[in-house]
């Protein structure tokens, strides 16, 4: 019999529904649409208590089977940690071929998130894909598309902020001071 987790027994009902709509995923969705981020882990730990598996692992099943079907991918991705789901998407960024989308990707999840989290993510992509990611990057991108430069720039960026930071100022002082006065 499954344990019985702390302040569960609320989700509980709503785990089975879960279970029993995975292979419907419009359905999932309405269960799974207004929840906040807490409440989506809570009823992760439940269903994991309730059923033996993980939600995020059952749900990625689920992707698999329906490969066409956004849907299942994004209830996927929406289940899992911050970190794992960036980790994902930037995997999916940097296997795809560098395209002009997986550029933007990359520079969304770079520029958005703090250093901690960008942590997370890279531990999350080496846990999940056994790679770095930053190698990942920088084999990809060798002289490949528009925003290979800003990329760079980027990943320099988180590395040594205040190096870049500096210089960007002088850069943007240098202008203003020829061009203003």
């Amino acid at each position: 019999m499954a344990s019985r987790l702390p302040g569960a027994a609320g989700f509980e009902e709503a785990c089975r529904e879960i279970h029993d709509a995975c292979s419907q995923p419009r359905f999932l969705g309405l269960l799974l649409a207004l929840r906040s981020p807490s409440e989506r882990q809570q009823i992760r730990a439940t269903y994991r208590a309730t059923f033996g598996e993980d939600l995020a692992g059952t749900l990625q099943r689920v992707v698999v089977a329906n490969e066409e079907n956004e849907l299942c991918k994004l209830l996927y991705l929406w289940t899992l940690e911050p970190a794992d789901r960036d980790a994902i998407i930037a995997q999916e960024a940097v296997d795809g071929g560098m395209t002009v989308a997986g550029y933007r990707v990359l520079i969304e999840v770079f520029t958005r998130r703090k250093q901690n989290q960008l942590f997370f993510t890279k531990q999350a992509y080496q846990a999940r894909f056994r790679r770095n990611l930053e190698q990942d990057m920088a084999l990809k991108t060798n002289g490949s598309g528009e925003f290979e430069e800003s990329l760079k720039v980027v990943v320099k960026c988180i590395h040594t902020p205040s190096k870049y930071y500096s210089k960007v100022i002088q850069i943007i002082a240098s202008a203003f001071s020829l061009t203003h006065f």
